[in-house]
């Protein structure tokens, strides 16, 4: 099998994120997406570290990749997938485990605990 296509037999893709952005909710920062089957997703920076404690300049040069199934931060060099967006996926890189432990984000370890062990699970 050649190419990258990691879709399963019978799997569709993720649907095209029209739009992106940093907004608060509440009290929380959130990454809110917009997508062509107009689904709105929200899920807290606490999730990507990289995007929690980024300037706001950073954090906001947000652009469309792969014809609107990713996105990236170019200042951040940050790229996020849209199944990994729906999944709920965290932000798994080295780096992003360095500024959470060099900031001392408690709620990034527990999420990251909390999704192995619902992957395992499932």
């Amino acid at each position: 099998m050649r190419g990258g296509n990691t879709l399963k037999r019978n799997e569709s893709p993720a649907p095209r994120i029209v739009h992106a952005g940093i907004r608060r909710v509440r009290k929380e920062r959130m990454l809110l997406i917009s997508f062509a089957d107009s689904r709105v997703l929200g899920l807290p920076l606490t999730l990507f570290p990289t995007l929690a404690v980024a300037g706001p300049a950073a954090r906001n040069d947000i652009e469309l990749i792969a014809r609107g199934h990713g996105l990236r931060w170019p200042q951040l060099d940050l790229d996020l997938s849209a199944s990994g967006l729906l999944a709920g996926n965290p932000e798994f890189t080295g780096s992003a485990r360095k500024v959470a432990t060099e900031r001392r984000l408690k709620d990034y370890f527990r999420l990251l605990q909390d999704f192995a062990s619902k992957s395992l699970a499932g």
